[in-house]
C-alpha cells in the first residue's frame, strides 16, 4: 500500500515538472517541432516523388509499348499455354491472334486482333487512355482506335454506331464474312503507337472467328511473368530453359520489362535524392542537437537543483526523455500531415505536367493506386 502511494505520488511529480519544462521552453519547443517537422515532410515528399515517377515512367514504357507485358511466344500452341501458365515464374498467359484486316477506300487501316476480355483487360487495356464501351462479343461488333475513327472522318465516336468498312481474314482460303459490310463499334480507345501513321489495331470478337470458321491457334501467348525488375535477356533464357520448343517457327521474345526500365532511369536521380536526403537528416540532427544541447545546459543548473530536493536521476532521465518523445512525435505528425496534403494536392499534377503531356489524371496511377502494376 505504501509503495503504491509512492509511486503515485513520483509520477504526479514528474507529471508536474514536465508540465512546467513544457510551459517555460514553449519557444525552444516551437523551433525544435519545426525542425523535425522540415526534415520529416521534405523527406516525404521526396520519396513521393520518386514513387510516383517511378509509376510514371512504368505507364509511359506500357503506353509506348502498346502491351503490359514484355514477353511472348510467336505460333503458341493452347498445349504450351498451358504448360507456361503453370511455371512458377508466370503470373498468367494470354493468347491472341491476328485474324485479319479492314480497309477503307481501298487502304487498309486496321489489323484485327482476337482475344478474350481477361487477357485484353489485364495485358492490353492498361496500354491505352480514354477506353470507352467494351471489347466486342457479337459477330459483327468491333473495337477501334481513336486514330483510326479520324482517318474514317468520325470525330464524335459513339458506342452502338454502324461503321461500313471492308474485311478480309488473313487466310486468304477464308471468305465467309469477308467483303463490304456494316460493323458496330462496340468500344474505341487512344493508343500510342505508330503516331506517323493512320494504323491501329482492330479488335473483333472470338464470335466471328467461329463464324467464320477460323482457329485461334497457333498464336501469340503473351507472358506476364512475375519478375518485374529482371532483364529481357534473364527471362527468355529462362523461358528457354523451361520449354523446349519443337516447331521452327516458334520463339520466344522477350524484352526488358516497363517496371525495369523506370527502375533504370531512374537509378541516378534516386541516387541523388539519397544523398539529398541524407544531408538534410544530417542538417536537421546537427540543428536539433544544437539547439537541445544549448537548452540543456541551460536545463542543468535547474536539474541540480531537482536533485537537492530529492528528485532521483532515473526520474530526471524520464523527464528529459519525455520532451524529447514529445517533440519528436509531434514534429513527425506535423511534418507527415503537411508533407501528405502537399503530395496528394500537387504532386499528381507536377507528375502529370513534367511526365505524361496532361494526357490522364496520375493520381490513377501512381503513388496512390498501382493496380497496373501486375
Amino acid at each position: 500500500m505504501m509503495g503504491n502511494d509512492n509511486y503515485d505520488v513520483n509520477q504526479n511529480g514528474i507529471k508536474v515538472l514536465v508540465n512546467a519544462y513544457r510551459r517555460n521552453n514553449k519557444r525552444r519547443d516551437v523551433i525544435l517541432i519545426s525542425g523535425v517537422s522540415i526534415m520529416v515532410g521534405l523527406t516525404f515528399i521526396i520519396f513521393s516523388f520518386l514513387y510516383g515517377k517511378l509509376n510514371t515512367d512504368i505507364l509511359k514504357n506500357i503506353r509506348e509499348d502498346g502491351i503490359a507485358v514484355s514477353s511472348y511466344l510467336e505460333n503458341g500452341t493452347k498445349e504450351l499455354e498451358d504448360i507456361i501458365s503453370k511455371l512458377p515464374y508466370v503470373n498468367k498467359v494470354g493468347a491472341e491472334t491476328f485474324a485479319g484486316k479492314v480497309y477503307f477506300n481501298d487502304q487498309k487501316i486496321a489489323a484485327c486482333i482476337v482475344t478474350d476480355e481477361l487477357t485484353y483487360e489485364t495485358m492490353i487495356k492498361p496500354a491505352y487512355t480514354d477506353v470507352n464501351g467494351s471489347y466486342p462479343r457479337n459477330v459483327n461488333e468491333i473495337m477501334l482506335s481513336r486514330k483510326t475513327l479520324r482517318f474514317l472522318g468520325i470525330d464524335n465516336p459513339k458506342i452502338g454506331m454502324e461503321i461500313n468498312l471492308e474485311f478480309y481474314w488473313n487466310r486468304l482460303s477464308k471468305e465467309k464474312l469477308t467483303g463490304f459490310q456494316t460493323f458496330i463499334l462496340s468500344g474505341y480507345y487512344t493508343d500510342y503507337q505508330n503516331s506517323l501513321s493512320n494504323q491501329s489495331i482492330a479488335y473483333i470478337s472470338d464470335s466471328r472467328c467461329k463464324e467464320g470458321n477460323i482457329e485461334l491457334y497457333p498464336s501469340r501467348l503473351l507472358i506476364d511473368v512475375n519478375t518485374k525488375y529482371a532483364k529481357g535477356e534473364q527471362i527468355e533464357a529462362n523461358l528457354y530453359q523451361s520449354i523446349p520448343l519443337s516447331n521452327d517457327g516458334q520463339y520466344f521474345v522477350s524484352g526488358d520489362t516497363a517496371q525495369y526500365r523506370a527502375m533504370e532511369s531512374i537509378a541516378g536521380g534516386f541516387g541523388s535524392a539519397i544523398v539529398f536526403i541524407l544531408l538534410i537528416c544530417f542538417s536537421m540532427f546537427i540543428f536539433v542537437y544544437n539547439t537541445l544541447f544549448i537548452s540543456l545546459n541551460y536545463d542543468i543548473r535547474q536539474y541540480g537543483l531537482l536533485e537537492v530536493i530529492g528528485v532521483t536521476g532515473r526520474q530526471i532521465k524520464i523527464i528529459i526523455y519525455r520532451q524529447i518523445i514529445r517533440i519528436f512525435i509531434t514534429g513527425c505528425v506535423l511534418g507527415g500531415g503537411i508533407g501528405g496534403i502537399a503530395v496528394y494536392q500537387f504532386l499528381p499534377k507536377l507528375l502529370n505536367n513534367m511526365y505524361l503531356g496532361n494526357d490522364i489524371n496520375v493520381r490513377e496511377t501512381s503513388a496512390f493506386n498501382t493496380c497496373f502494376l501486375r
